[in-house]
């Protein structure tokens, strides 16, 4: 992504050949207004910076389905996945439950629903923008604009798209 002064700025903007330039401080500025493009040009801001958030979302088994629908959050360099889980089941008063810490931290339980309530194979797998990382949850660290899936699966993972290594 190039950085954010490499593009051209409103003040960069010169009017077209034989257009009269403004008059200075003859309106009031607003912070954060974009100032009018001239005609024929296209708007310098068509492309959204990459986000400055993530986006996460839990679904459990068949019985509970979404526990919790694809909710933002600010995004914080070295935020890991369970960072991410932790803060939005506080938010949200969703019970969750793990143990351990780092590559060793591991979900039991989420909305009550726990690892072997499904079954010998089931419990709480995730998807970080559609892929299972096979990285513990707790090492795994995000970058803005990530999509962070928890599941729960009843199959090792095979059953969502996350199948354990």
């Amino acid at each position: 992504m190039p950085p954010a002064s490499a593009g051209p700025t409103a003040a960069a903007v010169k009017p077209p050949a034989g257009a009269e330039p403004p008059a200075a401080a003859s309106t009031p500025s607003v912070a954060g207004a974009a100032a009018p493009e001239p005609s024929g040009t296209a708007p310098a801001a068509t492309e959204a910076p990459k986000s400055s958030t993530l986006n996460i979302s839990i679904t459990g088994d068949a019985k509970r389905g979404v526990i919790l629908k694809e909710t933002s959050v600010p995004y914080k360099e070295g935020t890991t996945v369970l960072d991410v889980l932790k803060q939005v089941t506080k938010e949200n008063k969703i019970q969750m439950e793990f143990q351990g810490k780092g590559t060793y931290a591991y979900v039991q339980g989420i909305d009550n629903l726990y690892e072997f309530d499904g079954g010998p194979k089931s419990g709480w797998v995730y998807k970080v923008n559609g892929k299972a990382p096979g990285e513990g949850a707790g090492s795994y660290k995000l970058s803005a604009g990530d999509k962070v899936e928890w599941l729960y699966t009843l199959n090792l993972g095979e059953d969502v798209g996350a199948k354990m290594k």
